[in-house]
């Protein structure tokens, strides 16, 4: 029997517009039938630093719990909501040759529609430089980081930076809407950098030390499936409003888009 792997993201857990908490029941039912659960990014909010609030910290307890499956615990990879739930951020699998990561980091910064955003891709292009020229001057390979260190890096000055702009997320569905689409130029950077992800998140698999045939993000929240040069792209939507949820079932060399609905087979 084939080794199988259930991939999930962005159920953004502790937001008050997530429609996560309805799907619990189907996802607990379904992760039992798997030997390894990876959450992929974005599964708790507010665990944005080393001292997450209480909230996240009961939340990521229970989903645990509610994800545990065969194989033991879920394997939980950062994301840009909660890039301090691990120091995990991305995985592997060989067989398909499938690459695992949230898919934030494949550009600059996470959403470049947030003020905040212009003063987080700074200090991160500024430490990246940093650690270039570190790594040169010790005749580190030219200095240039490789993808798990860039991913690492992304990572580290996220908390840093979260820890001093935090943001309140207690909003209702109505108001993330509007968070999304007010002024109105916002709707353009939105809808640009959502159709540009999937090819950029592919271009950055290509810079993965090992073959990449597919690689598996969340983050923008639009749940599809592209092809850009031979790697296949798939995005499993994510649990807030406006949004389809999937996960991605993995079976030897398998990779299957599946409804979360869909999932308690």
């Amino acid at each position: 029997m084939a080794h199988k792997t259930l991939i999930l993201s962005d159920l953004h857990l502790g937001h008050r517009a997530s429609r996560a908490p309805r799907f619990l029941a189907t996802l607990s039912r379904a992760a039992a039938g798997f030997d390894r659960v990876i959450v992929n990014g974005d599964a708790v909010d507010e665990y944005e630093t080393h001292a997450p609030t209480e909230d996240a910290r009961r939340l990521h307890a229970e989903l645990t719990d509610i994800l545990t499956c065969r194989g033991g615990a879920p394997e939980f990879l950062t994301g840009n909501h909660d890039p301090a739930i691990s120091a995990q951020h991305h995985a592997y699998l060989e067989e398909p040759g499938l690459l695992v990561f949230h898919g934030d980091y494949a550009n600059d910064r996470a959403v470049p529609w947030d003020e905040r955003e212009s003063g987080f891709a700074a200090r991160y292009r500024a430490a990246l430089e940093s650690e270039a020229s570190e790594g040169a001057g010790n005749g580190n390979g030219g200095g240039a980081l490789d993808f798990a260190q860039r991913a690492a890096l992304f990572r580290r000055v996220q908390v840093e930076f979260f820890a001093e702009h935090p943001e309140d997320r207690g909003e209702s569905g109505l108001v993330y809407l509007l968070r999304h689409v007010l002024p109105p130029s916002r709707v353009w950077l939105v809808w640009r950098y959502v159709q540009g992800a999937p090819e950029m998140v592919a271009r950055a698999a290509r810079e993965f030390p090992k073959p990449v045939k597919a690689v598996a993000f969340g983050h923008i929240h639009r749940a599809g499936r592209w092809a850009f040069d031979g790697v296949t792209v798939y995005n499993t939507g994510s649990y807030m409003p406006f949004s389809k949820p999937g996960a991605l079932v993995v079976e030897g060399e398998r990779v299957t888009a599946v409804p979360a609905a869909q999932l308690a087979f």
